[in-house]
């Protein structure tokens, strides 16, 4: 026996479902034409503050009072200068504490054993943060 052949039945959609087809359709293009104008009012409304920002920007370069350009260099190398003082002062500092008030063994004998080396990096950072200080106030 043969199997039997069945024949595909095609189903048009109703007007109903057509109608509502046509319904989310069109809603979707109306959602897409809201976000692409809320978009293009978005972006028109940051290329005007950004020209508000550039025209208020040149209105202060005209009318900005002319300040001496050095003082910012030497605010800038302040942190520099402490941190290169600060080291020089623990650098001697250690080179200074004797070793029996040093608590650790093993701290106490490489404190023993490099005592000179450490003393002279300390002068010697102590000597380079006064000259770059009097560097900053010369070129200030």
């Amino acid at each position: 026996m043969a199997p039997t052949v069945v024949a595909p039945t095609v189903t048009h959609p109703t007007a109903a479902e057509r109608r509502a087809t046509v319904a989310r359709r069109t809603a979707k293009l109306k959602a897409a034409r809201a976000t692409a104008r809320l978009r293009a009012q978005r972006a028109a409304a940051r290329a005007t503050a950004r020209l508000r920002a550039q025209r208020a920007a040149a209105q202060k370069e005209v009318s900005a009072p002319v300040t001496d350009p050095s003082s910012s260099s030497s605010s800038s190398a302040l942190p520099y200068l402490l941190t290169a003082f600060g080291a020089a002062l623990l650098l001697l500092g250690l080179a200074l504490t004797p070793a029996w008030a040093v608590p650790w063994s093993r701290a106490s004998r490489v404190l023993e054993d490099r005592r000179d080396e450490l003393g002279v990096i300390g002068a010697m950072s102590l000597v380079a943060t006064v000259v770059f200080f009097l560097l900053v106030q010369v070129t200030k």
